[in-house]
């Protein structure tokens, strides 16, 4: 199935609203939409794109907090390759009590 029209279709939208809604809840209060958006489409259907609707939604429901997470800890590392120390001035800058 064409990924655009994974994207487009209002089941899809809402089933990663509920499990963006409960991984958030339950396992990563920091996640962003954005974050599990990117695993879904650049990483878990990368190669193969689900046929059909109903085994999109299924996918998305079995979603793992941990598989997230290293998703998430691989782009850390891949986008911190083109990035220089000081890009990460912010992190070490404390306030002066």
């Amino acid at each position: 199935m064409d990924k655009e029209i994974i994207k487009n279709d209002k089941k899809i939208a809402l089933t990663i609203a509920l499990k963006y809604n409960q991984l958030k809840r339950e396992y990563l209060e920091n996640l962003e939409i954005e974050h599990l958006l990117n695993y879904i489409f650049q990483h878990l259907w990368r190669h193969k794109s689900p046929k059909t609707i109903s085994q999109a939604v299924v996918e998305i429901v079995e979603v793992e907090a941990g598989c997230i997470v290293a998703y998430l800890s691989q782009r850390a590392v891949i986008d911190s390759q083109n990035k220089k120390i000081s890009d990460y001035n912010d992190l070490f800058l404390q306030e002066a009590n």
